[in-house]
């Protein structure tokens, strides 16, 4: 039987987690939002049934919403709802838009970093990015690694550094 345990970190953060036992901690309960009463097995069937219809399940969050019934929250500045999957008395319904903003953030800033592109490789793998973000689509995220990949040797700058200065500067401190 799983048991639930309220764990404060530093800067008041509050996370629930899921454990075996006392002491044996293996899940943040933040990856099972509004889900406290979710248990290790629902989530392996859940995962299993996902795995087995060939669905990706990284960069997304389980809900657990009734018994047998859950929500993947995926990532993206796309919202609303997507795919269902059923099978073994359990039904998926895929929902789009979690973490919206800070997608949306993201996606707009690899957009505006993509017109900087030091070569058409750059240009591609920054717009896989973006369309990653913007969709939700771990296969444009996959599409961007291999672009990645490619670009082989990008130039790296690194700034003169007068050490005599920083050594003068840390001793004042």
């Amino acid at each position: 039987m799983d048991f639930l345990k309220t764990v404060t970190f530093r800067y008041g953060l509050l996370f629930l987690l899921v454990v075996d036992e006392p002491h044996n901690l293996t899940k943040l309960q933040n990856y099972y939002p509004d889900s406290p009463a979710i248990t290790k097995k629902e989530i392996a069937s859940v995962q299993d049934l996902l795995v087995s219809k060939g669905v990706l399940v990284e960069h997304t969050r389980l809900q657990k919403i009734k018994d047998g019934e859950y929500k993947l929250l995926v990532a993206s500045v796309k919202k609303g709802d997507g795919q269902v999957y059923e099978g073994d008395g359990i039904k998926i319904t895929t929902v789009y838009g979690d973490y919206t903003a800070e997608m949306t953030k993201i996606a707009e800033n690899i957009r505006h970093a993509q017109k900087a592109a030091l070569n058409e490789t750059e240009e591609k793998m920054m717009g896989e990015y973006a369309t990653s973000f913007e969709t939700g689509s771990l296969e444009a995220h996959k599409e961007s690694q291999k672009y990645w990949i490619k670009d082989i040797g990008p130039k790296v700058c690194f700034p003169t550094i007068n050490w005599s200065n920083v050594l003068t500067i840390l001793g004042r401190m």
